[in-house]
């Protein structure tokens, strides 16, 4: 064999595995994009049923938007009502306390003047005087017989166990003076 046919043979020989290859190539580039687009076709199938539940979904969130803005509405009038209850609590109570602190003001067994003065509750007590029983101060002293009594001395003049202090005038008010001296 001549150089020139061996040359050649090899040329070709050459151009046929180019050829090959570059066939080979285009097949798989052919192939993947056939496997391209057939995965777009799922992924836009996909798209499609989801786009499909989308408006259900929509409805759902605004019926939920709207419960809740119900009941934001409901806790806000609830919230209001509670003020206007703890309001009006408030005005009974103080009404009350008012009442209370005039009975005391005229009650001469009761000095409103005094600097620990607190109005004397009516359900535990009446006309500033503690119940049989109760204890007005939270203080009392036990009995042998297991009677509560207070431990504050009465400060009627008409009670018998009321005691004039040594600055006491005949009407049993105090002369202003605080040494106990006479007037």
């Amino acid at each position: 064999m001549s150089t020139a046919l061996i040359v050649t043979l090899i040329v070709v020989l050459l151009v046929v595995v180019a050829a090959v290859a570059v066939g080979l190539v285009l097949q798989q580039r052919a192939q993947r994009r056939r496997e391209q687009a057939a995965q777009a076709g799922q992924l836009r199938t996909e798209a499609a049923q989801v786009a499909a539940q989308a408006p259900e979904q929509a409805v759902r969130a605004q019926e939920s938007e709207a419960a809740a803005a119900e009941a934001r509405a409901e806790a806000e009038r609830l919230e209001a009502h509670a003020r206007e209850q703890r309001t009006a609590y408030e005005q009974t109570r103080a009404q009350q306390e008012d009442a209370v602190r005039e009975a005391d003001r005229l009650d001469p067994a009761v000095d409103h003047r005094a600097d620990d003065y607190t109005p004397t509750d009516p359900v535990t007590a009446r006309s500033g005087h503690a119940e049989v029983g109760t204890e007005q101060s939270g203080h009392a002293d036990q009995t042998h017989a297991g009677q509560t009594q207070p431990d504050v001395a009465p400060t009627d003049p008409h009670d018998p166990d009321f005691v004039r202090g040594p600055a006491d005038g005949p009407d049993g008010r105090t002369d202003g003076r605080t040494d106990g001296t006479p007037r």
